[in-house]
């Protein structure tokens, strides 16, 4: 593995809590969320500057930004979802989703996908209105990932499921995890690289999990997962670890 090197350009100060999520809304603007509930609007170019948005009395973990409309749609931990016009700065909806964390937020085939803490995963259109709602596990929905009709789903149960988006049923599962799966991402760059059994770049998921370094401030690994053109069988590649 390569190193890794960075350099910081900016530092944005404003929360008084653990920050959990960031959205991006163009190629200057973000914004981030956390523990202290502020939902905070920042630019690349005016570093300095953090707005105020919203702030909700728990905390968020899961943003997600519809381009087209304008919405952002805040995740409030242990209660639901609300719908922020960005351009008007306010609250325009919500949904009250009981009483459990909201690990993660994606809009999927116009569709807004919530990850909850009771192995959930509710479907709502973008007025808040609850389309279909299944439960995958018995632990936490930790995030989603989508690619082609495909959307993988990493939970607390070990596990990484691959659900077709219409249908929302299990293709299969991907195992090897020893705790809880935070994130997936596609990786279509591997498809091209030796593999010969490989049909599709969907073929390929690497998968981020909490393990142990020693020469690093902060820990990460992966695995990665092969899918045969001629099996049905997910094969655990270490050639590229």
């Amino acid at each position: 593995m390569g190193t890794i090197s960075a350099k910081k350009l900016h530092t944005f100060l404003g929360h008084n809590d653990s920050i959990y999520t960031l959205q991006e809304l163009d190629d200057h603007r973000f914004i981030s969320a956390g523990g202290d509930g502020m939902v905070v609007l920042w630019d690349l170019k005016l570093p300095d500057e953090g707005e105020v948005i919203v702030k909700v009395t728990g905390s968020v973990y899961a943003l997600t930004y519809d381009n087209d409309l304008g919405y952002l749609y805040v995740g409030q931990n242990n209660d639901g979802i609300h719908k922020i016009d960005l351009k008007a700065k306010k609250e325009v909806g919500s949904i009250h989703l009981g009483g459990y964390q909201l690990f993660d937020l994606k809009i999927v085939n116009e569709q807004i996908w919530a990850g909850l803490s009771n192995g959930e995963v509710i479907v709502l259109n973008k007025n808040l209105e609850i389309v279909r709602r299944i439960k995958y596990a018995n632990d936490r929905i930790r995030s989603f990932n989508q690619f082609n009709d495909k959307v993988a789903i990493a939970a607390s149960d070990n596990l990484t499921r691959i659900v077709d988006v219409e249908s929302m049923e299990v293709n299969y599962s991907l195992k090897g995890h020893a705790n809880s799966v935070f994130s997936s991402k596609l990786n279509s760059a591997l498809s091209n690289k030796d593999k010969a059994s490989l049909t599709d770049p969907s073929d390929i998921l690497t998968i981020n999990f909490k393990a142990s370094s020693e020469t690093l401030p902060f820990s990460f690994s992966f695995i990665l997962f092969i899918k045969s053109n001629n099996s049905d069988d997910l094969i655990l590649d270490k050639s590229n670890l």
